[in-house]
This record gives C-alpha cells, sequence and structure tokens, in this order.
C-alpha cells in the first residue's frame, strides 16, 4: 500500500466507523475510514497492534451501500506518524 494511497484517502475521507458500531468485522479493523464515490466507496482500514498504534491493514473499493446504516463519525483532525 503506498504512501501517496494513503494520504489521498486520509485528505478525502469524509466518515469514520469505529470497530464497536461494526455488527460483522470480519477483519477484526479498529477504524475504517471511507470516502463515497458514486456507487463505489474508497475504503482504508486500520487495525491497532499491541503497542497501540493503527496500522493500515485494507485499502480497497466496495460497494456504497455497505456502510450505510451503520454509525458514523466525522473526522476532524488526523495526524500520520
Amino acid at each position: 500500500m503506498s504512501l501517496s494511497a494513503i494520504s489521498s484517502i486520509s485528505k478525502l475521507a469524509s466518515c469514520c466507523i469505529v470497530a464497536k458500531d461494526l455488527s460483522k468485522n470480519t477483519m477484526k479493523l479498529d477504524v475504517i475510514f471511507f470516502e463515497d464515490k458514486n456507487k463505489r466507496s474508497a475504503v482504508l482500514g486500520l487495525r491497532r497492534d499491541k503497542s497501540g498504534v493503527f496500522k493500515p491493514v485494507t485499502l480497497h473499493f466496495t460497494s456504497a451501500k455497505k456502510y450505510a446504516k451503520v454509525r458514523k463519525t466525522d473526522v476532524k483532525e488526523m495526524k500520520w506518524l
């Protein structure tokens, strides 16, 4: 996964979903950032490691309907280390 791809998601991400709000979480993601683009959504999934650092686990496109009924949080600020 390229740094530019992750950086562009952080600039575009309009919504964030935390793990507790997901009914099915087969990848055991802690945070999901996504941006709806027409009928598709760009998705960046992060998982927290043992030291507490969030690491990217998945970057893909999916149907925009997938997260339509999930509680979302607006992203106010993000800092990449």
